[in-house]
């Protein structure tokens, strides 16, 4: 059995933790996103403990693909329920070629009714250097669909630590028009020790 942990840290100061556990071909894992630490000296009125989102999951991994289930608690919103699926359908020596697929049920927890997103996308990566992706959600209920367009690029790699160039694209389209497209980037560091 193999046990695994991260912490990380955003520039609003909150942590996202997650915690898994696996046994090939099952990993059972937690999360919480966004964790802040209270201030019970705030002034006017001290602060509790408070996250953006916290959860758990479930996977069943084998080649070719794989399954997975999570619950997502998301506080003065509801609760999400997602199953997805993921395919290797090309895994030769440079390239990869994925596919997936997902559901998420949602439940509100004020007046907006239960609703449905699904979605699909394709992944691309040549000898884990070069990344792209593309994928579309829709929402039935709101009439809404989302397009999405990433790429990434490896710039350093040793085995204990990685730096990646990411961008990417998106756009909304509603039953009142459709968005431009929306573009954003970040630099990642990862660091193992």
């Amino acid at each position: 059995m193999e046990a695994r942990g991260s912490l990380n840290f955003n520039l609003d100061k909150s942590k996202n933790l997650a915690m898994s556990l696996s046994k090939d071909p099952i990993t059972a894992g937690v999360f919480v996103n966004g964790y802040k630490d209270g201030n019970p000296n705030a002034f006017p009125k001290p602060t509790g403990d408070s996250f953006t989102s916290a959860g758990a999951s479930l996977s069943i991994q084998r080649p070719p693909g794989g399954l997975s289930l999570t619950g997502t608690h998301i506080p003065d919103f509801g609760n999400q329920v997602t199953t997805s699926g993921r395919a290797n359908i090309l895994d030769a020596n440079d390239h990869k070629v994925a596919v997936n697929a997902f559901t998420s049920r949602v439940h509100p927890s004020g007046p907006t009714p239960n609703y449905s997103i699904h979605g699909g996308g394709v992944n691309y990566s040549f000898r884990d250097q070069l990344g792209a992706s593309a994928s579309v959600s829709h929402t039935p209920i709101a009439k809404i669909t989302e397009h999405s367009i990433s790429g990434s690029v490896n710039l350093h790699k040793t085995p204990t630590s990685s730096l990646d160039l990411n961008a990417h694209t998106s756009r909304m389209q509603t039953p009142f028009g459709n968005s431009p497209w929306q573009h954003g980037g970040s630099i990642t560091f990862r660091k193992q020790f």
